[in-house]
């Protein structure tokens, strides 16, 4: 709204946009209206101010190199670097790769797009600060899907992420890069954002997914604030749990302790009591048997190490693919319709883009996978009454249900992924993240996004040279117990990534 608008027109235009939603205003409620407005127009003038007035750091100020085709093994980098800090402590020497939805100040970020070409953030995300602080070397900025988009790793700007252990497969995303890196041992661990199970999964690592909210995410973009989420990949749980730690700024204890999310269930002091999840190894119709009976052997592996492993059921969990992929498309949507300066400055640039930004954004040349989302999504929400809000109601129903299994169980237990990689996505052929073979990947893990549960994937085992991962679901706040039973089974089947089927 204009400030120098007349009142009269004003409420004008109060009035046509009241009709459009149903509302009927009165005098006196058009008058509070005008009045109220008048004073939001000052504190978005206000809020502009400071965003505008941000310090500005010169895009020379950190040395980056973009990598060669021939020095960019799997296609995994974006940018390579060497920051570090004058900090020690309990990262320090460990080479750290972040994922490029997240600002680092003065070098590229482009979220898998070319949208942003030329503009750079003027300052390091939360999470980056960490980092640097715990002592670590940040080893540069991994390639993800466009707009961090779908499970599969073809979508982004600088072309397919291949996985480490067979080039003919993806990587699954949208972390693509960091987990391909880590996995070919060129970076001890990884900041990635959510998904960041899928392709940990496929690679043969571990990843935690937090609770939603323990992580910083200011200056990482973000899909949907409610559901996304920041997490460590690395090669062992220990690895993961350190750089968890550093990322929510304390240990899983004092996190438990705080939010007393890890209560024991009923019972006392019992073993730990592991619930399999009936329904997750009847995911889908690309399920592969052969995943199942992995996982099947880590749950016994569980037991012989004394822990009480034992079937349950949520029928709701077949469901999980419709409500992500519905969840996700309002996302999208809703995200992609903001004004292209707002979501620029959430990822950490300047909001005084130039006119030759607002036309790189005009998504005419994005992928055909953001394209589908944004029609589907505007369709959507015209023919579908109270479409947003019965996915909230779905994912509502699927919290408690996890929640109530979570009662009679310490953890729960499931493939992370319905099958290993599935292949690259062939030169020259259309593909979108909505392809039935990418989609499904998420029916397992998917859920979680949407009702903030913890959950931590470990290998468990290979077939025919692809990793097959295991993944456990926890409390809200208890990332505690879910590192105790993944360090467990680690233990006892330290050898089973190398296993065959």
């Amino acid at each position: 709204m204009e400030s120098y608008a007349p009142h009269a027109e004003i409420a004008a235009r109060i009035r046509a946009i009241g009709a459009d939603v149903g509302l009927e205003l009165t005098a006196r409620e058009l008058r509070d209206c005008i009045e109220l407005l008048a004073e939001l127009t000052k504190a978005h003038k206000s809020a502009r101010r400071i965003g505008q007035n941000a310090p500005m750091l010169s895009p020379r100020g950190r040395e980056f190199i973009v990598p060669r085709t021939a020095d960019n093994r799997n296609n995994a980098w974006h940018v390579k670097c060497e920051l570090t800090s004058q900090a020690s402590g309990p990262l320090a020497g460990q080479r750290v790769v972040i994922d490029d939805s997240v600002a680092i100040a003065t070098l590229p970020m482009r979220v898998g797009t070319d949208m942003f070409r030329g503009h750079y953030p003027y300052f390091d995300a939360q999470v980056v600060t960490r980092v640097l602080d715990a002592g670590a070397v940040i080893a540069g900025k991994s390639n993800c899907e466009y707009l961090r988009l779908g499970y599969g790793s073809h979508t982004s700007i600088g072309g397919p992420v291949r996985n480490p252990s067979s080039s003919q497969h993806i990587a699954g995303g949208p972390a693509s890069g960091a987990a391909a890196i880590v996995a070919s041992s060129e970076a001890e661990m990884a900041v990635g954002v959510g998904s960041i199970l899928v392709p940990a999964a496929l690679c043969g690592l571990v990843a935690v997914k937090p609770t939603n909210g323990l992580i910083p995410t200011d200056g990482v973009c973000l899909l949907g604030a409610a559901w996304d989420h920041v997490g460590p990949i690395a090669q062992e749980v220990n690895s993961a749990s350190r750089l968890l730690s550093v990322l929510m700024g304390s240990g899983p204890e004092q996190i438990e302790r705080e939010h007393k999310g890890g209560r024991r269930r009923d019972g006392g002091d019992k073993r730990l009591r592991v619930g399999f999840l009936r329904e997750s190894t009847r995911a889908g119709p690309s399920f592969d048997g052969r995943v199942s009976a992995l996982v099947r052997k880590a749950a016994f592996a569980l037991r012989r190490a004394d822990l009480d492993v034992a079937d349950v059921s949520l029928p709701l969990h077949r469901h999980i693919a419709a409500i992500r992929r519905a969840g996700g498309l309002t996302a999208l949507g809703s995200r992609l319709s903001l004004s292209k300066a707002v979501l620029g400055a959430l990822c950490g640039f300047p909001s005084g883009f130039d006119a030759s930004f607002e036309q790189r954004v005009a998504l005419d040349a994005a992928p055909t996978s953001v394209k589908l989302a944004l029609a589907i999504d505007a369709y959507v929400r015209r023919a579908v009454s109270g479409s947003h809000t019965w996915v909230e109601v779905a994912a509502n129903r699927l919290r408690s249900g996890y929640n109530e299994l979570l009662q009679e169980c310490d953890v729960l237990m499931l493939p992370t992924v319905p099958s290993t990689a599935p292949r690259q996505v062939l030169a020259g052929t259309e593909a979108t993240c909505f392809d039935d073979r990418f989609e499904y990947l998420g029916s397992n893990c998917g859920g979680i996004d949407l009702t903030g549960h913890p959950a931590i994937t470990v290998p468990c085992g290979g077939i025919d040279g692809l990793p097959v991962g295991v993944m456990f679901v926890g409390r809200h706040y208890d990332e505690k117990t879910l590192i105790r039973i993944a360090s467990v089974l680690e233990k006892q089947e330290k050898h089973a990534r190398y296993l065959e089927l």
